[in-house]
Parts: C-alpha cells; structure tokens; sequence
C-alpha cells in the first residue's frame, strides 16, 4: 500500500495568488495540490498535451 506524501504538492501561484483546479491557495506564492492530482505548466498559456485537460491558471491537470 503506497503512503501519501508527507508534504503535499506546491505549485507555484499564477499572478501570486491564482491556483488552477484541483488545487487550493496556501499561501506565500504557493498552490496546494488536493489529492494525488499532478499538475505541469501549460504550453502558450493554456495548450495541453493529449492525457491532460487545462485547469486554469496556466496549469494543465494529467487525466489519471
């Protein structure tokens, strides 16, 4: 049985607070990623690649 991270995932806040879905603000520049979601930067802003959908903020979300 595979354990949860100790830390959760941080990605970097777009425009300092704005987090894509999926993800909460948690402060200092910072996005919390809620569950086990992987995250990446978008391509031109909001282009993703195929497995992934946009989440916003400039972050495509992997379709798991």
């Amino acid at each position: 049985m595979l354990l949860a991270q100790a830390n959760p995932q941080l990605i970097p806040a777009q425009n300092g607070n704005t987090c894509p879905g999926g993800t909460s603000y948690a402060g200092a520049g910072y996005c919390k990623v809620r569950g086990s979601s992987q995250f990446f930067p978008a391509g031109n802003g909001n282009t993703c690649p195929g497995g992934s959908s946009y989440a916003g903020a400039g972050y495509c979300k992997v379709r798991g």
